[in-house]
């Protein structure tokens, strides 16, 4: 699905606030406000309607849904996948992922929630259909500055560092390490390289950082390039697929997508291809 054609995205806005789009653990208990709650809803919606076997629930809930700090947030996002479609987990990653970046361009926080994840509850405040489960959750507020002793400990947790109480960098390997194939890293183009950069800044579980692009001529690759945690690399390989997506469009450059429908999340495997016309 070539999300980047959908009137109600803004590829350009949504490419700028990539940066901006970071896992944050302690919230306050104000509720959104009647403007974000609003916003996302219909975002949420519309992103949906694009997936036949994904989509995105907003409400505001209860605190029996998060656990341990997240538990003051008042409204969440489900992100929920049909069980036995091939290609669901990795187009969950794809909505996850745009409602999480464009929660961040309008100032809303979020943190992907799965490995400590109440999938009871989560699955019953999603009202999930019975072919249906949920591959993460996120609350949705707002958040208090950080303790030191709380940056200190996010930092060694995620690869992030700060510097004068603020978020400076995140942990990221060279280029070199997530590209493969025939073409060389010299011989990338400017566009090609943006396309990569975005790739490497889309969040991952266990920062695992599973991207792996190649360039032939005016096509990109994308595949898995690490084993393990195979029900969340989907995910993960969804939430690259929608960054590249956003940097070649934000490059206004026309391309077509395909994506394997095969697709099963193993290591090696081609996740999609880009073609530039």
């Amino acid at each position: 699905m070539d999300f980047t054609k959908q009137d109600f995205i803004d590829t350009n806005a949504l490419y700028a606030a990539i940066p901006k789009r970071f896992s944050s653990r302690k919230y306050t208990s104000d509720a959104l406000t009647p403007e974000h709650q609003a916003h996302l809803i219909e975002f949420a919606a519309k992103a949906s309607a694009l997936f036949p076997n994904a989509r995105l629930v907003i409400k505001e809930v209860d605190h029996s849904v998060f656990k341990m700090k997240f538990a003051v947030a008042k409204w969440m996002a489900a992100f929920v996948f049909k069980i036995d479609d091939q290609l669901a987990r990795l187009n969950v990653g794809m909505l996850a992922e745009l409602l999480l970046i464009e929660a961040a361009r309008i100032g809303v926080r979020t943190v992907w929630l799965g490995g400590i994840l109440d999938i009871s509850a989560s699955i019953k405040a999603a009202e999930c259909a019975e072919d249906e489960t949920v591959a993460g959750i996120t609350p949705l507020g707002y958040v208090h500055g950080r303790s030191m002793l709380e940056k200190t400990a996010f930092g060694m947790m995620t690869g992030h560092k700060f510097k004068d109480g603020e978020l400076v960098k995140r942990k990221r390997k060279d280029r070199s390490f997530f590209i493969y194939g025939p073409t060389p890293l010299t011989d990338w183009p400017e566009w090609a390289l943006t396309a990569l950069d975005a790739m490497i800044l889309a969040a991952s579980a266990k920062n695992k950082q599973p991207w792996r692009l190649s360039l032939e001529g005016s096509t990109l690759t994308l595949k898995c390039g690490v084993p393990g945690f195979v029900d969340m690399i989907p995910d993960d390989m969804g939430a690259g697929l929608v960054h590249v997506s956003l940097a070649l469009a934000n490059q206004d450059k026309t391309f077509k997508i395909e994506v394997d429908e095969g697709y099963s999340g193993k290591q090696d495997e081609v996740v999609a291809v880009w073609t530039i016309e």
